[in-house]
């Protein structure tokens, strides 16, 4: 079982902070600025790790298993 790494983590709460206050999902590009990165293709491969990660395998996160 593979962990996501700091950086995956901190992408998730992200995400799910934005949705919680504007009800849909953020760009490549607002990610981007959010999270204080230079290029939408590393959102993007942070997006697809994630992706990779939380569809084959289960994730530890603090202690609790997500599938």
């Amino acid at each position: 079982m593979r962990k996501i790494t700091e950086r995956q983590y901190e992408t998730l709460q992200v995400i799910e902070k934005y949705i919680n206050e504007k009800g849909f999902a953020p760009t490549y590009r607002e990610l981007m600025n959010m999270l204080g990165l230079t290029s939408p293709s590393t959102v993007k491969g942070l997006l697809d790790a994630l992706k990779r990660k939380l569809n084959k395998e289960p994730i530890v996160i603090d202690g609790f298993f997500w599938l």
